[in-house]
């Protein structure tokens, strides 16, 4: 008897003994005032709204099952991100100017776990390739006519691109030979998945502990391998069928369009709701050019799921199973993480896997033309 009340009194805290409590304080310096401040951790599916703090700071506490990635938006701005663990956070983001309307948000006088202040390290933006890359390709670089000058630039991002994938292989390299049991390793090799490309991929994953393998954001890397195998160009797509927004079954190839978008988003997820307006844009631009997209909703909530369609002025098909992660086509073709993007050709084979909508835009304008 004594024993079955022992292992009574102590249920309650093995149970909680896989909750980690957290503490994030944020000291704001914005160059204009905001509404609200969204907060995003996809792994747990979490997403909350706060009004922003009349006082610049903000004190956000609660639980997770276990360390990741956190990542807060402040109105329209570009995404913060931060690793969170159970070692209080403390950490000043300062709005600055870079060029234009453009801003960025800048992590300063950070406290927190070693992997915390590592992770912020690695994500430090860095202004002169964003000042250079992004925005000063906007505008005309030499003078000439609109073609070349289009080749141009075209050539100097692709060059961009494979130094930058050569140099944050070699960063990611050096930081599992210094940090091999670091938990954020598998969150890096997964946010940079499209810029390594699959063989850079294999090659870093290999390199990581078997622990690590097999964490959450390890498995979400394999899966990511297995992806670039079964999406790679050429690949036919199976028909599916789902029920729409109007609860009718609707099948892929219902679509006879020149070009098919297979958008992979949900209500909840805070970077589909930000790139929503480019791609309401895209759409308008190009749907009389052959272009249609099917948003697939990994939505749990049908009202969410259409309160999310009306507010952000999604025009397309919609289709969802309601029942989240678990659709079946988001299974089938590994997503992990949304927005996700497959481009098809009528005859619904895959095209590319935009990672963007100046992605997508610069695809579509190349077959095209």
């Amino acid at each position: 008897m004594r024993k079955i009340l022992l292992a009574l009194l102590l249920l309650p805290s093995a149970v909680g003994y896989t909750q980690i409590r957290f503490s994030i304080k944020i000291r704001f310096e914005p160059i204009k005032q905001r509404k609200h401040i969204v907060v995003v951790q996809s792994a747990e599916q979490r997403m909350d709204t706060i009004p922003y703090p009349s006082n610049n700071q903000l004190d956000y506490q609660g639980t997770i099952s276990s360390a990741g990635k956190f990542q807060f938006l402040l109105d329209s701005s570009r995404f913060i991100g931060i690793w969170v663990d159970s070692i209080p956070l403390y950490f000043v983001c300062s709005e600055k100017k870079i060029s234009g309307n453009y801003t960025n948000w800048i992590i300063d006088s950070l406290r927190g776990s070693n992997d915390a202040v590592l992770f912020a390290w690695f994500y430090k933006p860095d202004p002169a390739a964003t000042t250079t890359i992004i925005y000063r390709f906007d505008k005309p670089i030499i003078s000439t006519d609109t073609k070349t000058e289009k080749i141009l630039r075209d050539s100097l991002q692709a060059l961009y691109q494979r130094k930058l994938a050569e140099k944050k292989f070699r960063m990611l390299d050096s930081l599992i030979e210094l940090y091999p049991n670091s938990r954020f390793m598998p969150e890096f090799l997964a946010s940079y998945s499209k810029l390594l490309g699959r063989d850079s991929l294999a090659l870093l994953y290999n390199k990581l502990p078997a622990f690590l393998q097999q964490s959450q954001d390890g498995q979400r890397v394999k899966k990511i391998l297995d992806r670039f195998v079964l999406l790679k160009t050429g690949t036919g797509i199976d028909n599916f069928s789902m029920k729409d927004r109007y609860d009718r079954l609707f099948s892929l190839d219902q679509v006879k369009s020149k070009f098919i978008l297979l958008d992979f988003w949900s209500s909840r997820c805070g970077p589909c709701r930000a790139s929503n307006p480019a791609l309401v844009k895209l759409y308008q631009q190009f749907r009389n050019k052959g272009l249609e997209i099917i948003g697939i909703s990994l939505d749990n909530n049908k009202k969410d799921w259409l309160a999310a369609i009306r507010k952000d002025g999604l025009p397309w098909i919609h289709v969802s199973e309601l029942n989240g992660w678990d659709n079946k086509i988001a299974k089938k073709y590994r997503v992990t993480a949304t927005p996700f993007m497959i481009l098809l050709d009528d005859s619904r084979k895959v095209i590319a896997l935009p990672g963007s909508a100046f992605q997508l835009e610069k695809k579509l304008l190349e077959l095209i033309q």
